[in-house]
């Protein structure tokens, strides 16, 4: 489970939904969202299904590999789900059609849906959006998504894209109103174990935060491409940890929530799809090794302030301040 709102009559009802990753079934289908009474009110019960894809789960999968789910993490299900600015309906990210949908909650089987922009940098195939967050005040629908880059296999195509929505989500400006290339330098890839070393390796975490040049690129958590959708046979060959081989990490970006703080800046979500594709252990997607492999997560959280009208990304540990570019040494937030 990901998306969880309340209803805004009554919050002791809550809505959730299904998120998709490997080595984790789900209760029903893949669109499905579930509507939870106040306790002592009864099971849970299905609000709505909408068209979000198939189950990559088999019926007759092996839990410990679970091949179909490997690509459909970030691309089958749905993403964040929120309630609309006039607080008369849901809005939900479909990750499958790339659509919002409106879920009224006086009616959910009259939902419609929306056409997300894409932005004009990324291609297509990578365009994934996921995140959403209303604006109380003006009533703004805020919604991210990431470039993923996994068809050019480009890290500078990775990047982050916030769009817009004045009409309680119906439309969006055509223009993202923050846009960041995610394609930069961030701490080493940290287990520390009580000797002060990582998985056996030196902590080189430099004084400025950063993953010095002469790190083994392993333990970098620089991000990376979302990986091919071809399940791999040993992951040790996709994305090893330092020299233990069955602990690996491949951090790829994405985008999964919105929230606004009380000055009106709002903090981004990003998740790393790699950890929910390997999962904690678990054997390879394809093949036949029974190795189990764990992945070493690496998401973050960042924080944008307008600035002038402007919507700019955090820098140098500070926002806000007019200092425009991207995260590296500096944290507002600590890295996770």
């Amino acid at each position: 489970m990901l998306g969880l709102v309340a209803d805004p009559a009554n919050h002791d009802v809550l809505y959730a939904s299904s998120y998709i990753k490997r080595h984790t079934g789900i209760a029903a289908t893949p669109g499905t969202i579930f509507r939870i009474p106040p306790e002592g009110g009864g099971a849970p019960t299905v609000f709505v299904n909408l068209p979000a894809g198939a189950d990559p789960h088999s019926t007759t999968v092996e839990w410990l590999r679970d091949g179909g789910a490997w690509d459909a993490v970030g691309k089958v299900g749905v993403g964040d789900l929120t309630v609309s600015p006039k607080r008369t309906a849901l809005l939900v990210t479909n990750l499958f059609d790339r659509r919002l949908y409106r879920i009224p909650l006086a009616d959910p089987s009259a939902f419609t849906s929306v056409a997300i922009p894409r932005p004009a940098s990324c291609v297509d195939p990578d365009w994934r959006p996921f995140g959403l967050g209303i604006e109380r005040t003006t009533g703004t629908v805020f919604l991210g998504g990431t470039c993923t880059a996994q068809s050019t296999q480009l890290s500078s195509d990775l990047a982050l894209h916030v769009f817009t929505s004045a009409d309680d989500g119906m439309t969006f400006g055509a223009v993202p109103v923050l846009s960041s290339s995610l394609n930069f330098n961030r701490k080493c890839q940290a287990i520390i174990l009580p000797d002060g070393n990582i998985n056996g390796a030196t902590n080189n975490n430099d004084a400025a935060g950063a993953c010095t040049a002469t790190d083994d690129p392993h333990l970098n958590a620089r991000r990376r491409p979302w990986l091919d959708s071809t399940p791999p046979v040993a992951l040790d060959d996709v994305a090893q940890y330092g020299s233990g081989g069955n602990l690996v990490h491949h951090s790829s970006p994405l985008v999964t929530d919105i929230a606004f703080s009380h000055d009106g800046g709002i903090a981004i979500g990003v998740r790393d799809r790699f950890a929910d594709q390997v999962g904690s252990p678990g054997y390879a997607p394809a093949g036949i090794a029974e190795v189990p492999y764990e992945a070493v997560q690496a998401g973050d959280v960042y924080r944008a302030c307008r600035v002038a009208g402007v919507w700019q990304l955090e820098s140098g540990g500070s926002c806000g301040k007019g200092v425009v570019g991207t995260p590296h040494t500096t944290r507002l937030f600590a890295e996770l």
